[in-house]
């Protein structure tokens, strides 16, 4: 039996591997695709990748080794293992971090090769076609979603900067990132580096992966964010499924998608997250896809997972003082991380924990009193670290359901956004219903059965709250209550047997209705949603692609003979010479500051001026000093952080490009040891003909000011 259990076990964990496998190898088909006609970067891909797949093989190692029941070789420990060994490696001397950098790619090759060669011998053929496709039609959802949205990652980033028309998001994001990498502090690099109060984890976590790669964090953002992180969400969400169903059940639920419960997981699974509804009425209830493209957002969500996990072994596995404290620890550690990644998530988690420990009779004993005296102190201080201060609490009722979603339908917004919710509970009460009719509501809550449910509950009280009270701009509210969304997901495919089992209880001719009348065309609009969220992003490449052409006077062009041309053009030139910059040693970039006269086409040059000041922190890791541009002040001061230059009291935003001013407002800065270097770039006005092709005399100028 005990044997027949962990064949089961080996069997979901390589299903799960083989549908990110072909997760990944349908990105990276699209990266390819995308670049037709550009440079290839195969090296770094292949670089990257290899990392990916030793992280994705992490999960197979608990089948292999002898003492498969020792919690370090579980994938969620691994994963924390091999996530804290790069970090650590990232601050020692390149040369050794390098051959561990290697062994990582070479790894993930060897044992990608091995769990393929498994694949195949341990999962039927059945299952293997009908997976096959399940990937495609995910993945192409995934990309869909990922590259159609403009302020996303972009296979095409460098070149969508050298025209003008990557997006400010990714930018400020990347300007944090380089100020960690170079400096070790949070700020974005406009005018010096003041300290800025954001969620951070992210762009710190890629700015030691770009450290202990040696690779540019353009390239970690773009590439290793789809690679690695996103698949490895959807790998952790099954994992964690596949554990939470053997905690309330005790026994093992098959992902075989040959077999109806198999069908019915994977069903739900594709349901839950791409919809049955078109996109655009999914958006008017709000129910948004947008973890997929916020980084802070999936990575807290991936540690987020992993605290529940851990919740579960500490009620299975911490039967001794040493092993509860080890576990609070952790516990504590990974919600402080949460916190980090977004805000939504370590303060929802907060009190959620203390409920679980008080209807445990848990909460009150003094050694869990001091343990929460601990942590709330430092819960505070990571509270104050993320917190830039010019965020001022507006109460406004229903504003978010209001001002983002469709007005005439706004009473049906809770049920239609907590969907997922709902039909969990609904069906978790009904098996409950089914299996123990004389069993109370009361009861259980009394004999203390559905903490797990009040927990949710909670969750999704909490979650709500912001949603239904607070006017948070950019609808950053929805992050609350997203939390609840995904988790609902993973519960809800816990009911798959239960689902199956009342199915089958239901007459023939009521199954076949509900099959052609409902399912079948479910199934059929799910498809279409990928299919549109694919061509969407196939035509947004496209359309940079064109506008890139047009604005290089190239249009007609074959894509090789395009690229050539392109490489003379003063825009890829001077991105060449920022691309350059990024990969001077951080310990000289450290000792540097850039300055751009205001005067310089660069501040004309592209389609949004506040993207402007980004560029060259967010490109090269070099802070530059006056570097604001002259732009009216908007609602996205506070968003992009631009607050903390007002509140300097000696200095006005913007100051004079003299060279001894400027090494006068450095001064002021603290800043007086660093290197000023003054940057003209061979950016000008596009004439009527396009024709922007360097001259001879033309060149980028780097120019030493002090």
């Amino acid at each position: 039996m005990e044997n027949k259990q962990l064949n089961l076990q080996f069997r979901n964990t390589l299903t799960i591997l083989f549908f990110v496998y072909i997760f990944v190898f349908n990105i990276l088909i699209f990266n390819i695709n995308t670049r037709e006609g550009f440079f290839l970067p195969y090296r770094d891909w292949f670089k990257l990748l290899g990392l990916s797949l030793f992280a994705f093989n992490l999960s197979v190692v608990k089948h292999l080794v002898p003492k498969r029941k020792l919690l370090v070789f579980h994938f969620h420990y691994l994963l924390l293992l091999y996530m804290l060994l790069i970090v650590v490696l990232s601050f020692l001397p390149a040369s050794i971090s390098k051959l561990f950098f290697y062994s990582f790619i070479f790894l993930g090759y060897a044992s990608t090769l091995l769990n393929i060669y498994l694949i195949f011998t341990k999962l039927t053929y059945g299952t293997l076609l009908l997976m096959l496709p399940l990937g495609f039609i995910f993945s192409n959802w995934i990309i869909g979603k990922l590259y159609s949205t403009y302020g996303g990652v972009s296979p095409m980033f460098m070149e969508r900067i050298a025209f003008g028309i990557a997006h400010l998001d990714t930018l400020f994001h990347l300007s944090i990132a380089q100020m960690f990498k170079t400096h070790g502090v949070s700020s974005n690099g406009l005018d010096g580096i003041p300290y800025l109060g954001y969620h951070y984890a992210s762009h710190w976590l890629f700015a030691r992966i770009s450290v202990f790669s040696g690779l540019s964090l353009v390239k970690i953002y773009n590439y290793l964010y789809p690679f690695l992180f996103l698949p490895l969400y959807f790998k952790v969400v099954l994992h964690l499924t596949l554990k939470l169903y053997n905690f309330f059940k005790k026994q093992i639920l098959d992902l075989n998608i040959t077999t109806k419960v198999g069908i019915c997981f994977w069903a739900i699974f594709m349901v839950a997250h791409i919809g049955l509804l078109p996109q655009k009425t999914l958006n008017s209830f709000t129910y948004w896809h947008s973890y997929i493209v916020s980084e802070s957002f999936l990575i807290g969500l991936i540690f987020f997972y992993i605290v529940i996990w851990v919740l579960i072994d500490y009620h299975e596995f911490g039967n001794t003082p040493f092993k509860k404290w080890f576990f609070k620890v952790t516990l504590l550690f990974l919600v402080i991380i949460c916190l980090f990644s977004k805000i939504s998530i370590g303060v929802l988690l907060i009190p959620v924990l203390a409920y679980i420990q008080f209807r445990n009779d848990q909460f009150f004993k003094w050694k869990n009193l001091i343990f929460w005296a601990i942590g709330l102190f430092f819960f505070y201080q990571c509270f104050n670290l993320t917190s830039n201060g010019e965020t001022v609490l507006k109460v406004k009722f229903m504003h978010f359901f209001h001002t983002y979603s469709d007005k005439d339908f706004w009473y049906y917004q809770v049920p239609i956004h907590y969907i997922t919710l709902f039909l969990f509970l609904i069906s978790y009460f009904y098996e409950i219903e089914k299996t123990n009719p004389k069993t109370s509501l009361l009861k259980l809550i009394k004999t203390r059965q559905v903490i797990p449910i009040e927990t949710l509950i909670l969750f999704a009280f909490l979650g709500l709250l912001p949603l239904l009270w607070l006017v948070v701009e950019g609808g950053s509210a929805i992050y609350f209550s997203s939390i609840t969304q995904k988790l609902s997901i993973l519960l809800l495919l816990c009911m798959s047997p239960m689902l199956v089992e009342r199915f089958a209880h239901t007459p023939v001719i009521t199954r076949g209705f509900l099959i052609i009348i409902f399912l079948i065309p479910f199934f059929l609009m799910m498809i279409d949603n990928s299919n549109r969220d694919y061509k969407k992003a196939l035509t947004k490449t496209q359309e940079q692609r064109d506008k890139m052409k047009t604005l290089a006077g190239l249009e007609g062009l074959p894509n090789k003979q395009m690229q050539q041309k392109m490489l003379y053009k003063r825009e890829f030139i001077f991105a060449r010479v920022l691309d350059s910059l990024e990969r001077l040693p951080v310990s000289q970039k450290k000792k540097m500051l850039i300055h751009v006269p205001h005067e310089d086409y660069f501040y004309t040059h592209y389609d949004n001026t506040l993207k402007v000041s980004f560029i060259i922190p967010a490109l090269t890791g070099i802070a530059t000093i006056n570097g604001l541009s002259k732009h009216k002040e908007t609602k996205k001061w506070s968003t992009y952080g631009l607050g903390v230059y007002q509140s300097h009291p000696y200095l006005p935003l913007i100051g004079s490009d003299e060279p001894k001013h400027v090494i006068s407002r450095a001064k002021v800065q603290g800043l007086e040891d660093k290197e000023i270097y003054q940057l003209r770039t061979i950016l000008k006005p596009y004439p009527d003909n396009h024709k922007t092709d360097i001259k001879y005399n033309e060149r980028v100028v780097l120019k030493k000011i002090k």
